[in-house]
């Protein structure tokens, strides 16, 4: 059983490398500096904070200028195809959310935070839906003391 939650764990952070390189293939280090997810707990909030992440971050659901496609799509276009199962999907859209959100102060997330944006997301991607980021959950604090198992959103290589 800890060799399959091992392996498990090893797939998640390879998708998650993966799709952090999209993000900022498609940004570049001028609109979204470069960080990675061992840096000190005060750095990534400051990063964080930057202007260029809070607009990307708040572009990431809207459309690119004189395009019909919105930012996340770009990304999902980079880093999944039509074989890609949704939860794949899913867990790449939470993978930004969870890296760029402000107001989630690390770049890895507990379960707790991903589990119902998984969710949504899924939802989304099953009806068709265009992808939008639901308020309620994703502006969530992340509670430091609580003690539900981390879910691994970003190891870097």
């Amino acid at each position: 059983m800890a060799n399959l939650l091992k392996k498990h764990r090893q797939l998640r952070e390879t998708a998650t490398s993966t799709y952090r390189k999209a993000l900022f293939s498609i940004f570049g280090e001028k609109e979204l500096p470069y960080i990675q997810s061992t840096d000190d707990h005060n750095v990534i909030a400051t990063w964080k904070a930057f202007s260029q992440v809070r607009k990307i971050y708040g572009n990431l659901f809207e459309r690119i200028p004189n395009s019909e496609t919105t930012y996340i799509d770009r990304v999902l276009e980079k880093t999944c195809n039509a074989d890609t199962p949704i939860h794949q999907k899913a867990f790449a859209i939470v993978t930004y959310e969870n890296f760029l959100n402000l107001k989630l102060p690390n770049i890895i997330s507990k379960e707790k935070i991903i589990k119902p944006l998984l969710l949504i997301f899924e939802e989304q991607i099953k009806k068709g839906e265009s992808l939008h980021r639901e308020v309620n959950h994703s502006t969530e604090s992340e509670d430091e003391d609580d003690e539900d198992e981390e879910a691994f959103i970003n190891e870097e290589e």
